[in-house]
C-alpha cells in the first residue's frame, strides 16, 4: 500500500506544525520537502501558509541525487558552498521540513569522510536555520520506514498520525499537578518507584 497523499490528516499536521512555528501574515516560510513521498505533508503545508497570510517558499531535496553527487563530485565541487542557499536561508523567518526515508541505508558505500567533509561546507546554513528561524522537523511515513518497524504501512501511517495529533492541550492539563509539583520542589530523587508512579499518573489521566 501507498501513503493515500489525500488524507485529511496532513491538513491537521499542517496546522499543528504552522501553529508551533508561528506562522503569521507576512512570514516567509522554507518548506522543504526531503524525498518525494514528503510531497503531501508539503502541499498541505503550502495551503496552510497560505490561509496563515505567509509567503511559502518550496524546496525539493532528491536522496537518491544527494547520494549520487556524494559518490561523484570531485573535492572542488564537494568543498563548494552553496552561498544561494545561505541567501535563501537569511530571507527565511519559519523552516519546516517534511523527511521521507524511503531507504534508510541510502549513503551506505558513500564513504563517511566524504559526508563528513560535505556537512562542514553546508554548516553555517545549518547554524543560520537553527539560531535564527522558528523551525521543526518531521520524518513523514514511507514504505520503507513501515517495513523497519515490521508494520504494514497503513498500520504504521496510523501509528505515525496517532502519535503526532495528540490533544496536546489535554496533555498540558494532565501535567499541571505534576508542573506545580516540580516547582515547589529543591531536589528530586529519581528510583524506578517514582518513574512508574510517574507512568501511571499519566496512564490514567
Amino acid at each position: 500500500m501507498s501513503i493515500n497523499p489525500y488524507d485529511p490528516r496532513w491538513q491537521r499536521l499542517a496546522v499543528l506544525f504552522c501553529r508551533s512555528t508561528r506562522v503569521r501574515p507576512r512570514s516567509n516560510v522554507l518548506l522543504h520537502a526531503i524525498g518525494p513521498e514528503a510531497l503531501p505533508f508539503i502541499t498541505a503545508l503550502q495551503d496552510e501558509v497560505l490561509r496563515r497570510g505567509g509567503f511559502p517558499d518550496v524546496q525539493m531535496t532528491f536522496p537518491e541525487l544527494e547520494r549520487r553527487f556524494l559518490r561523484q563530485a570531485t573535492d572542488d565541487q564537494l568543498r563548494a558552498f552553496p552561498h544561494w542557499d545561505l541567501a535563501r536561508m537569511k530571507a527565511m523567518d519559519v523552516y519546516i521540513a517534511g523527511r521521507a526515508r524511503a531507504n534508510a541505508f541510502n549513503l551506505n558505500g558513500v564513504p563517511s569522510e566524504r559526508v563528513m567533509a560535505r556537512t562542514a561546507v553546508v554548516r553555517p546554513i545549518f547554524d543560520r536555520r537553527i539560531k535564527k528561524t522558528r523551525w521543526c522537523i518531521t520524518y513523514v511515513p514511507t514504505n520503507g520506514d513501515a517495513l523497519l518497524a515490521g508494520m504494514s504501512t497503513e498500520d504504521y501511517t496510523d501509528f505515525f498520525f496517532d502519535a503526532c495529533l495528540q490533544d496536546y492541550a489535554a496533555m498540558g492539563r494532565a501535567q499541571e499537578p505534576l508542573r506545580a509539583l516540580m516547582e515547589r520542589t529543591d531536589t528530586v530523587h529519581i528510583t524506578a518507584q517514582l518513574l512508574n508512579a510517574v507512568r501511571t499518573y499519566f496512564e490514567r489521566n
